[in-house]
């Protein structure tokens, strides 16, 4: 059975939640009861597989401690308001990516899964020419809700870096 290390910071960490937070997360919601009916073993393995592909993406800053395990808790990076994140803390979107991402994993794995032309707006074949546009945000393995709970701390958002 697996373990979750929420330890901010830790070397060992493999989550940004506890089970409990994440219980506390889904408690306020029209979810409520779907997360509560699960099985406690398979949140923990969702928690961890979601920080894990979490932690594919690029973000700004740096990570505080070379030695940490996670992506997460990071310098130099900004909310919104432009006020500094606390170098020692877990912004709070990124727990909410990680709790609605596992949510999905539990409830909808399938929806995770492309089929390749799922990833493209329009496809269009003329006069012996393919154009191929592809859908902003699907390039990578996170589906929309979870990317933009963290679209302001991923590398190349203007809004997440300091000016």
């Amino acid at each position: 059975m697996a373990t979750i290390d929420a330890t901010v910071g830790g070397a060992n960490s493999n989550s940004y939640v506890t089970l409990v937070e994440a219980d506390a997360y889904f408690a306020d919601t029209l979810r409520a009861a779907i997360w509560e009916a699960l099985y406690p073993g398979d949140k923990e393995v969702a928690l961890i597989e979601s920080a894990t592909d979490i932690d594919m993406e690029s973000y700004v800053g740096s990570k505080t401690d070379s030695d940490q395990a996670l992506k997460f808790p990071r310098t130099d990076i900004w909310t919104d308001e432009r006020v500094a994140y606390d170098s020692d803390a877990i912004p709070r979107a990124v727990k909410s990516a990680q709790c609605e991402l596992a949510y999905i994993k539990l409830t909808d794995p399938d929806s995770l899964e492309t089929d390749g032309l799922s990833r493209y707006k329009s496809i269009s074949l003329g006069q012996g020419e393919i154009a191929v546009t592809p859908r902003h945000g699907l390039d990578n393995h996170l589906p929309d809700k979870v990317l933009r709970l963290l679209s302001h701390l991923k590398s190349g958002s203007m809004r997440a870096v300091r000016s």
